[in-house]
């Protein structure tokens, strides 16, 4: 099946889609509102921007479809576990989760969801990052040098030892 999706001209979703920043399209509305339930894996989007211009300024397929009664705590559970076995690293997967905590604000900001939702959020731990070691002070450099261990360029004498 065929459908026309609007894209934000002010926000730019439309260069965000092409150029690959953006890689999905998010609706949301109070109740089950056409195309709920209508549009499919394998279905053809047409994308216009909401210029007045109706143009449309691309053809795309439709990957994966996820339609939802109501938003719950569960259904943000399984969209990380969708990126997660989508193979996304740790950083990734948190920055689709805060734009779709965004999203979230907004439909309640707009009362199309209720506040329960935010009370306790979800969040992805990121890996703990490997120490680094402290690097040598400016001093510790010139004693080196003082001392013989080290040339002018800050390389590694090797000490030789004559018998």
């Amino acid at each position: 099946m065929d459908h026309v999706v609007y894209v934000d001209a002010k926000a730019g979703e439309y260069a965000d889609l092409i150029s690959g920043k953006k890689t999905m399209i998010i609706r949301g509305a109070t109740g089950r509102k056409i195309p709920y339930g209508r549009v499919n894996e394998g279905d053809m989007l047409y994308l216009i921007e909401n210029d007045g211009s109706g143009v449309v300024k691309a053809k795309t397929k439709v990957s994966s479809v996820f339609n939802s009664e109501k938003m719950a705590k569960e259904d943000i559970e399984a969209f990380i576990e969708h990126l997660q076995d989508r193979g996304l690293k740790p950083n990734s997967v948190r920055t689709r989760l805060c734009a779709l905590y965004a999203f979230v604000r907004f439909l309640i900001e707009n009362k199309v969801l209720d506040y329960e939702l935010l009370e306790r959020k979800i969040t992805v731990k990121l890996p703990a990052r490997a120490s680094r070691r402290p690097s040598r002070s400016f001093t510790e450099i010139l004693e080196e040098q003082r001392a013989g261990h080290i040339g002018d360029r800050g390389q590694v004498r090797p000490s030789v030892q004559v018998a």
